[in-house]
This record gives C-alpha cells, sequence and structure tokens, in this order.
C-alpha cells in the first residue's frame, strides 16, 4: 500500500540505524516493597464498599496512588500512580 511505501522510504531515507546508541523509551517500572503492597491491600479494603460490582472504581485507584505517595515519599522506582496501582496485578 501507499503508506507501507511511504513508511518505508521514511526509515530508509534516515541511513543506517545502530540499535546500541538508540536510547531506551520504556519508561522505569515503579518498585513495590512488601510495606508498600500492604499499605495498598489495606487502603483498597477499607474502599471496598464504595467499589461498584466488587472492582475499585478509578478514583479509588487514584486516592491509593496519593496515599502511597505520602506515606512512602523518597519511594524508589516510578512514580505510583493511579494507572500503576490499576494494573498493579494485570
Amino acid at each position: 500500500s501507499r503508506n507501507s511505501q511511504v513508511s518505508i522510504h521514511s526509515l530508509c531515507s534516515q541511513g543506517t540505524v545502530d540499535p546500541t546508541t538508540l536510547k531506551k523509551s520504556r519508561k522505569p517500572s515503579a518498585k513495590w516493597t512488601l510495606d508498600k503492597e500492604t499499605a495498598f491491600i489495606d487502603f483498597l479494603l477499607s474502599q471496598f464498599s464504595a467499589s461498584s460490582d466488587g472492582n475499585p472504581r478509578k478514583a479509588t485507584f487514584n486516592e491509593a496512588a496519593t496515599l502511597l505517595k505520602k506515606k512512602f515519599p523518597k519511594a524508589l522506582g516510578a512514580e505510583k500512580t493511579g494507572d500503576v496501582c490499576m494494573s498493579k496485578w494485570t
């Protein structure tokens, strides 16, 4: 297709790519300690009655992230956001 030809042309027109010089685009992963996991689980359990159909809402994960930031201000790894908390065990 035309788009494929344009993409190939764009890649080829840049010259040879040395993979060792490419920057890593992966974000640093969040570091979870037992204390952080325990605080996270305790918070989720305290909010269980507010969850719809047994699953915490997005706002609950955002609140959990805020709690973790306050409780562990010098935590290693990536910042724990609501999305990071929501995907902890997935």
